[in-house]
This record gives C-alpha cells, sequence and structure tokens, in this order.
C-alpha cells in the first residue's frame, strides 16, 4: 500500500498509514501538484454514507479550530476519499493518558477554544454529535485545539432527529441516547469533555455499556453535585448546568456556555499548555546554536541539520563501541544501532525507558531502534508519522534535517513543508 496513490490521477502518493476506524481508515499522504502533506480519509465498504455527510459538513466550514476540507473524490476502486490538513500533534485523549488530568486553568482554556470552533459548527446549522478527547487535536506548532471527524454531524436544517443513538458512550446526552440531537447536546458533550480534563475521568466512572447508558439516563443533580466536589468552586454551578439530563435546563447554546465559563474565575496553578506539551515530547534541552527544542535521544538538530552529534548527559556510564550511543552496562545491544555488546551488569536501567520490547518485555528507552535486550527492531506509533528517505525514522513535515541519520531535508521556503526530493 505504501508508495502507491489514493487517486486515479496520482496526485496523492501514500507514504503511511495514520489511524483506521470502523467506518474509514486516514492514510499520510503527499501531495505531487503543492508538495504539501495531507491527511486522507478512504471510507471503507460501509463508510460511504458517514464521509459523505463530514464532506457536506465541513465543505463551508472556515475556521482556525476546525480541519480544513481539500478535496473529496473517489479512488480507482469506487471508495470515497477525503483530503484534509495534516494535523502534527497529540490528541487530547493522549494528554490525559500521559498526565491523567490538566491544570484547571488549561483545561477551561481549552474548552473555551474547543467552543469557539463549536459556535462555528452550529452558526452552519450542524451539531457534532461525537465531540470527544479523541476527536480534538493540540496542534504542534499553533498549541492550539482542533475539532476534527465529522463522520456524524447532523444538519440541523434537515431533521433533528438522528435515527440511532451514535455517538461516543460516555460524551452522549439523554436524547442522543433516545435518537434526538440539538445545539444543547454539543454542549453537554463538552461539558463531560472539561469535567475529563479536570478529574482525569468522565462523571459515570468506567462501567459496561448498559450500565453507563443507564446512569447518563439517570442522572441525578444531586449526585452529579456531589461528585464535582473535587472541581474549583466557581466551576461548579457552570459544568451542573451544562450536564443537566433535560436539554431545557441546559445552556441556550454553546456561546453561552464559552462566556459562563469565561466570567467563572479559575487561579493560575501548575504547568501551562507549552509546559506541557514539552514534557509530553520529552523535550528538555535546546540546540545551543539555533535555540530549536530537542527532543531527548536525538542524535542531530533538526533545524541546524549540520550533521554535528548531540551529545546529552544522560547518566550513562558507557558507549557503544560502533555508534558512540550512550548504553547502560545492562543491555546486551546497543539500542541505536544494534551492536552487540558485552554486559557487565545487572543492575535496572534508569527511570528514563518510556516503553517495553513486545517480544522479550524488557524496559527500551524513548526512540530506540532495536531492544537492548533481545534485538528486536523496534517501531514507535508516535506523532512523528512520515518517514525519513535515509533512514525511515519518523520525521516532523517542517524540520530542515533528519534527527536520527542527519540527511538533510529540503522544503521550498521557510515555514512551508519539508520536500524530501
Amino acid at each position: 500500500m505504501l508508495g502507491r496513490y489514493v487517486d486515479a490521477q496520482k496526485r496523492y502518493r501514500i507514504l503511511n498509514e495514520l489511524g483506521a476506524g470502523g467506518f474509514a481508515r486516514v492514510l499520510l499522504c503527499r501531495d505531487r501538484i503543492s508538495r504539501e502533506y495531507r491527511a486522507v480519509k478512504v471510507a471503507n465498504r460501509m463508510g460511504d454514507e458517514s464521509l459523505l455527510r463530514e464532506a457536506r459538513g465541513l465543505r463551508y466550514l472556515s475556521h482556525p479550530g476546525i480541519v480544513r476540507v481539500h478535496e473529496v473524490g473517489e479512488d480507482p476502486t469506487g471508495r470515497l476519499y477525503l483530503v484534509m490538513d495534516y494535523l502534527e500533534g497529540p490528541t487530547l485523549s493522549d494528554l490525559l493518558e500521559h498526565f491523567r488530568k490538566l491544570p484547571a486553568w488549561v483545561a477551561v482554556s481549552l474548552a473555551m477554544e474547543i467552543a469557539r470552533a463549536l459556535e462555528a459548527i452550529h452558526a452552519e446549522g450542524f451539531v457534532h454529535r461525537d465531540l470527544n478527547p479523541n476527536n480534538v487535536i493540540i496542534e504542534r506548532r499553533s498549541r492550539r485545539p482542533i475539532v476534527c471527524d465529522f463522520g456524524i454531524a447532523r444538519d440541523l436544517g434537515l431533521s433533528t432527529h438522528t435515527g440511532s443513538g451514535a455517538g461516543t458512550l460516555a460524551y452522549m446526552p439523554p436524547e442522543q441516547l433516545r435518537g434526538r440531537a440539538t445545539p444543547q447536546t454539543d454542549v453537554f458533550a463538552l461539558a463531560v469533555v472539561l469535567y475529563e480534563m479536570l478529574t482525569g475521568q468522565v462523571p459515570w466512572g468506567e462501567a459496561r455499556t448498559a450500565i453507563m447508558a443507564y446512569r447518563i439516563l439517570r442522572v441525578h443533580r444531586r449526585n452529579l453535585a456531589r461528585r464535582m466536589a473535587v472541581l474549583p468552586e466557581t466551576l461548579r454551578p457552570v459544568l451542573l448546568r451544562a450536564m443537566a439530563r433535560n436539554p431545557r435546563e441546559r445552556y441556550v447554546s454553546i456561546g453561552a456556555f464559552r462566556r459562563a465559563l469565561a466570567d467563572a474565575p479559575v487561579r493560575k496553578r501548575g504547568r501551562s499548555l507549552e509546559q506541557l506539551l514539552d514534557a509530553y515530547y520529552n523535550i528538555q534541552r535546546v540546540c545551543a546554536t539555533c535555540g530549536t527544542d530537542l527532543i531527548t535521544y536525538m542524535r542531530y538538530c533538526p533545524e541546524c541539520a549540520d550533521r554535528k552529534p548531540l551529545r546529552w548527559s544522560d547518566g550513562y556510564s558507557s558507549r557503544c563501541p560502533k555508534c558512540q550511543w550512550g548504553r547502560h552496562p545492562s543491555w546486551r545491544h546497543c539500542p541505536w544501532c544494534g551492536t552487540s555488546v558485552a554486559r557487565v551488569s545487572r543492575s535496572r536501567p534508569p527511570a528514563s525507558a518510556r516503553g517495553r520490547c513486545p517480544s522479550c518485555r524488557g524496559a527500551v528507552p524513548f526512540y530506540a531502534r532495536f531492544c537492548p535486550h533481545c534485538r528486536e527492531r523496534l517501531s514507535w506509533d508516535l506523532e512523528f508519522k512520515i518517514p525519513c528517505p535515509g533512514c525511515g525514522w519518523g520525521v516532523s513535515a517542517r524540520w530542515r534535517g533528519c534527527p536520527w541519520c542527519g540527511r538533510k531535508l529540503r522544503r521550498e521556503r521557510a515555514g512551508r513543508l519539508i520536500d524530501h526530493g
């Protein structure tokens, strides 16, 4: 599949697969004409209607907080595809999985940004119906949330009856479970997302589908207020109203909900969103030459692209004799080049290990190319999906050079996406 083209005109060349769902899969492609990177969603046999609905919902929307659609077409097999902007960054769900919960002022700020995007959606007569942390991407460069995945968005001008309770159960209000959607549906979903950002879990807890649906349908204001005792006092009445069981008791619009959040003062405690993203990407140092943020275990600066090796004081007591990469005495192989080395100690490696080998389940360091215990070649599913033409390692669309092998990557002009030549 990789290296092929999505369309019959051979305009969008497939570089990688970003993800797959029940109705479609998302591919990372490069536009042959503009030489930019795009995310192309290709429908499966069951997803043509969903993709058409998403295309109709996005074609007139132009907002910095909403993913932009460039083209809709059919591939050689007759399946629909949707060409969108390629957004580089973690989803809100990724951040919550990494940090469990966010500082209150950061969570409220993100919720207000998402609310502005939903206002633009509602102004065009649509309701999202599937707002959840997986459908919000924190764009790496602008550091702002982008709402995506409009596969089940509904045109309110046609009907408010959905015909089914489509959506993600934990974020669905009672009326959506009964097959009806209004703008207050997105108010409820955003309130649940904000509650999860503040506490690390949804108000209904972890439960089976039937039990969770029962809790949502029978939610009692008193029980909900008791769960919100851990939240900042100024936010409790706002979220209680936004998550009311009766949609008439909620805020009349997403704009009213956003204004209520703006009027609720929250103290600025904890790290900012920029600091959280730096910690998520493991950015702990900057390049001494150009000042670019560097991710731990990068071998070269991706902005200087001068092939000058970076030396980290990572605490490893010895180095690989072949590539001079830091290694722990307990490792049998170099995690970077795979060279077998003598094991001189059985002590545990430092806590910088960020994953486990799928073969031997041994702890491996962040960005290791080989397991240091069994030499299994590793391939991490990270945010950087574009393969370097030299080493195949994931790179960003805005780097001048590969930080893993040092190969220079050309781009047309400053600020534009890179061109692999």
